[in-house]
Order: structure tokens, then C-alpha cells, then sequence
């Protein structure tokens, strides 16, 4: 049986890494949502889930988080596609 998976994505216009790790994860198809923490509800999002550095990546699987990416992380891309 397959598990329920989902990616979430922080990012922040002002962040310098946001753009080209959201790119690498398109051009390799990664499916996820991004979250721009300079809204209101994105705050609120990445403060209960400990973020502290953008971008940072969350994958859940069945509902709970299984990893947890900071930064950009190159040799993380294979397991998203994965996901």
C-alpha cells in the first residue's frame, strides 16, 4: 500500500535560494507546495513547524513529517523525486 506523501516548501521573496531551489525541483519534476513565509499564515505555518532558515523543505508522509531539508541540498533532489 502506498503512503500519503506531500512536500512543503518555505520560501521568502527575499531569500536569494528560494528561486533556484524551486526551479531545480521543477525542472526534476518534484511535485510540492511552496509557502511564502512573509505572509501572515506562512509565518504561523513555519514557526509551528521550527523553521528557521530559508528555503526548508518538509516531507510528510502519511500525515507526519518524515525529513526535514534546511538550505539547498543538491543530493536531497533523487529522494523528492521520489516522493
Amino acid at each position: 500500500m502506498e503512503s500519503n506523501k506531500e512536500i512543503l516548501v518555505f520560501t521568502g521573496e527575499w531569500c536569494s535560494n528560494c528561486g533556484p531551489w524551486k526551479k531545480m525541483l521543477d525542472e526534476k519534476g518534484v511535485q510540492y507546495t511552496a509557502i511564502d513565509i512573509d505572509t501572515d499564515e506562512g509565518a504561523a505555518l513555519a514557526q509551528k513547524h521550527g523553521v528557521r532558515a530559508l528555503p526548508t523543505t518538509l516531507i510528510f508522509r502519511d500525515g507526519y513529517l518524515d525529513r526535514k531539508i534546511v538550505g539547498v541540498q543538491l543530493s536531497s533532489l533523487k529522494e523528492m523525486q521520489e516522493v
